[in-house]
């Protein structure tokens, strides 16, 4: 069974970029996990991990694919939401 994952954050300002710390899980050894800094990146069609694992990993649409991935900036502040798995329609109209 999916355990179902939501992030939420937020920003005082308008960002361009949408930082957050992830766990990458070793996928033949579960125990094995290590926290990065992520950056959603929003036009990559897949994600990357960085040579130096512990530094930096974008994720890409790969990942967003797999959930509802949703940017706010209303207000003059950023607020980005990803849900895993997807769970409803987001529908702006």
């Amino acid at each position: 069974m999916i355990t179902p994952k939501k992030i939420c954050q937020k920003s005082n300002q308008i960002i361009k970029r949408y930082p957050i710390e992830a766990t990458i899980v070793d996928a033949f050894n579960s125990n094995n996990k290590i926290k990065v800094n992520a950056i959603w990146d929003t036009g990559a069609n897949r994600t990357t991990i960085s040579g130096d694992i512990a530094k930096a990993c974008l994720l890409g649409a790969d990942i967003v694919a797999m959930g509802d991935f949703a940017i706010s900036n209303y207000n003059g502040k950023t607020i980005v939401n990803f849900r895993f798995p997807s769970s409803a329609d987001i529908n702006f109209a």
